[in-house]
């Protein structure tokens, strides 16, 4: 009994201290912290999925950082499922733009004429849907301010080491990354590997090797300029190998030059096929 009685004493002061560095007499434990969040962050989480309609908006009902240059997408609209759509930004007011579908057929976006106002709430409205299931929504979020890149330095692009890159007679000048192979594709039909290169050390530009490493095709890309997202598309009727193409080294008039081209077409730069 005596032991008992002991043993139920260090139970009852163990409760006791890590009741007091909880803070919470009744070990709330299952609740959670209720302190509020850092400073530096949003006060609640947000979600992109309009309730009841199986929409998905970017940016975010209730988001607190979208890009003066933000355009406004509903994702989950059948083909022309999608009207009306009004934008009104507090201090800007209403917004013209256009309507592009989105090319597998499952939403749309909405690109404004005008960016919006750092630091002013947008709303906006639109119609969902077709016949008797159209619905009207209506969310709205806020512009941030976005971060400057003026003092931003450089990536740097260094001489590659001897090593890591391999050269051809037939490439004068090309000093193209070695590609290493260590576990073989369990497909052996799947196909050779595209990727690109960059920023880092070396000459940048959109490869092609095969499934053991060797190269098929590599673009040497001038200086300053890094290549992303190397893919086969159809184009014209053809398919071509496309990429992205940036800048990343070169003044900066040249680099929003080359970045404003690439976003305002919206296009990827077609890349001339492989010759041998």
């Amino acid at each position: 009994m005596r032991k008992l009685v002991i043993t139920l004493g260090a139970v009852v002061l163990a409760w006791a201290v890590l009741a007091a560095a909880l803070g919470s007499p009744s070990l709330r434990l299952a609740g959670g912290s209720k302190s509020p969040s850092p400073s530096c962050l949003p006060g609640g989480e947000t979600t992109a999925a309009l309730p009841d309609t199986g929409v998905y908006v970017s940016p975010a009902p209730g988001a607190l950082t979208a890009n003066p240059r933000s355009q406004i997408s509903f994702l989950g609209v059948a083909p022309g499922g999608l009207r009306d759509v009004a934008v009104a930004g507090e201090r800007s007011g209403r917004h013209r733009g256009r309507v592009l579908a989105y090319s597998q057929g499952d939403g749309a976006s909405f690109l404004p004429d005008a960016p919006f106002q750092t630091g002013e709430r947008v709303d906006v409205g639109a119609l969902v849907g077709a016949g008797a299931s159209v619905r009207r929504i209506a969310f709205a979020f806020r512009v941030d301010t976005p971060y400057s890149t003026a003092k931003t330095k450089l990536f740097p692009n260094p001489q590659a080491a001897p090593a890591d890159y391999q050269s051809f007679y037939t490439l004068p000048g090309a000093r193209v990354p070695i590609l290493t192979v260590t576990t073989a594709d369990r497909d052996p039909a799947a196909g050779d590997i595209f990727t690109t290169n960059g920023p880092g050390p070396g000459q940048y530009g959109p490869l092609i090797y095969t499934p053991s490493g060797r190269l098929v095709w590599f673009q040497r890309l001038t200086e300053g300029q890094t290549a992303e997202g190397l893919s086969v598309q159809a184009y014209a009727g053809r398919r071509v190998l496309t990429c992205g193409r940036a800048a990343c080294s070169g003044s900066a008039s040249a680099r929003a030059k080359t970045s404003s081209w690439i976003l305002a077409t919206g296009r990827s730069r077609a890349c001339p096929a492989p010759t041998g």
